[in-house]
């Protein structure tokens, strides 16, 4: 059986995007996309793709999946 994530929420930053499922991608309003990468035995890492320039000001914030549901794939 394998469990898959929807309704995602993850905070970046300051910022808080919505994913519908563990396909989705999202950008933030400073331009950092947000999106999931599945890993083995139903894990979860959310990646930020942060924009050119930009590294300084995120270069201390780490994506982290606040809230989700899980439903049968």
């Amino acid at each position: 059986m394998k469990l898959v994530p929807v309704n995602i929420k993850v905070k970046f930053g300051k910022a808080i995007v919505k994913l519908e499922n563990h396909e989705s991608r999202a950008k933030t309003a400073e331009g950092v996309e947000i999106y999931l990468k599945m890993r083995p035995a139903n894990e979860v890492q959310p990646i930020a793709v942060i924009p050119d320039g930009t590294l300084d000001k995120y270069k201390h914030c780490r994506p982290v999946i606040i809230a989700c549901d899980w439903v049968v794939a």
